[in-house]
């Protein structure tokens, strides 16, 4: 499969056509920039582990970065007995280099569950994906962990994905997770009220019945921040965003949004041509933080992973969500996202710029110099610079410029690959 159809099948991923022209000043921070660290293995990685991927993501442009949740009986190996050193390190190597923290809340251990796996669709559903018989015992740990990690760990939320099946018993109820959510944001609160609490990453933020259904029990004070998953297999961005805010509308509720994952790929479009896959992946990155950084609502974005997870956890293969191979080598991901992070902190987004048919095009303003991320929608299309501009620069995703002699003509030619244009008065 070439570049060009690769960047055909993910075009209309982020459902780039249907947004509005609505205004936002919005100052993009390098916090809002976030990934999950230390592969798959998480807090079960060694402090080695730890420090070599807290360098790495300050590195590459991270701000934020996501703690993994199947970490109960780890962390509480029987009921009061605490052993917070593998936390501890992780801790420590994050915010030695200036990295916020956002912990996944887990909902069982195995020493206050009698549940067992179970496969469903073909899927092993793990005990730890049960919840917990006894809420007051994870409000109790809950609370024992933001006590502990009062200003150093500011974000918690509770649980992962608990719309999916996979996550979730092997069918989701969200009058099921409704009382591990009040028992996790009871503990959470005491422990320290600063911190805040986001609901666990909807895995189908389209569909809008798990939602509905645990808002219409009088969840809406039990979260501060909302909080979805956007994979192109699942949910279109635009549809994802537009489906929970018509819910949160519906029961009167405000809230800010959180993108906790995202990715292109990672078993969902595997294909022979894994350059034309890794390229595409790329492009996907640009356009997908474009548009979100973008909405006055959107705080942060998580992208899957830094390094792919895999076999480090003991599987035939590493899956492919990440901007690094498991070994840290960079992918082209990687170069996009890096050079995305140093090109918009510290701007203003502006929102959606007006660019004339075929055209997508989000703006990004700094002192005496504008930015647009843009492509076109389909083929190519035409942008025609404003005169209000003298000079211009084009900059692919990855960082390689070349000047625009503009006295020649103000015409340039866009396609489905997304690039940076920066104009100067």
């Amino acid at each position: 499969m070439t570049l060009l159809s690769w960047t055909l099948a993910i075009g209309g991923l982020i459902g780039q056509s249907s947004w509005g022209a609505e205004s936002v000043s919005k100052r993009i921070e390098a916090r809002q920039f976030g990934s999950y660290i230390a592969g798959g293995l998480g807090l079960y990685a060694s402090s080695g582990i730890w420090t070599s991927d807290a360098a790495l993501a300050a590195d590459s442009g991270i701000g934020t970065v996501r703690f993994n949740s199947d970490v109960w009986d780890l962390l509480e190996p029987s009921p009061g007995r605490f052993n917070w050193a593998p936390l501890d390190s992780a801790v420590k190597a994050a915010r030695g280099r200036g990295l916020e923290i956002l912990f996944t809340i887990p909902i069982s251990s195995r020493w206050n569950s009698r549940a067992r796996a179970k496969r469903v669709h073909g899927f092993e559903v793990g005990p730890t994906h049960f919840p917990t018989e006894d809420p007051a015992r994870l409000s109790a740990f809950c609370e024992a962990l933001a006590s502990r990690y009062e200003g150093r760990i500011g974000y918690y939320e509770v649980w992962n994905e608990p719309d999916f099946f996979m996550f979730w018993k092997g069918k989701p109820d969200a009058s099921e997770y409704l009382p591990i959510l009040r028992a996790a944001h009871a503990g959470i609160k005491k422990g320290n009220p600063k911190a805040l609490v986001l609901l666990g990453g909807l895995a189908k933020p389209e569909d809008p019945a798990w939602l509905t259904s645990l808002l219409s029990q009088d969840a809406g004070q039990l979260f501060d921040i909302m909080n979805i998953h956007v994979y192109p297999a699942f949910s279109k961005l635009d549809k994802a965003l537009s489906s929970v805010r018509g819910v949160l509308a519906r029961f009167s509720l405000s809230k800010p949004v959180w993108i906790t994952e995202t990715s292109s790929t990672g078993l969902y479009f595997e294909t022979a041509d894994r350059d034309a896959e890794e390229q595409a992946k790329a492009a996907y990155l640009l356009k997908t933080y474009a548009v979100a950084l973008s909405q006055a609502d959107m705080e942060r974005v998580f992208w899957h992973t830094l390094r792919n997870p895999g076999r480090d956890v003991g599987l035939p293969r590493d899956m492919d969500f990440g901007l690094m191979t498991s070994a840290g080598e960079p992918l082209p991901a990687h170069r996009a996202f890096a050079r995305l992070s140093r090109a918009l902190t510290g701007s203003l987004a502006k929102g959606k710029f007006d660019a004339g048919p075929g055209i997508e095009a989000w703006r990004f303003e700094k002192p005496g110099k504008t930015t647009l991320i843009l492509w076109s929608r389909k083929d190519k299309s035409v942008f025609r610079v404003p005169r209000s501009y003298s000079r211009a620069r084009r900059v692919s995703l990855y960082g390689a410029a070349s000047e625009l002699e503009l006295q020649g003509g103000r015409e340039i030619e866009a396609s489905e690959e997304p690039f940076y244009l920066e104009l100067l008065p």
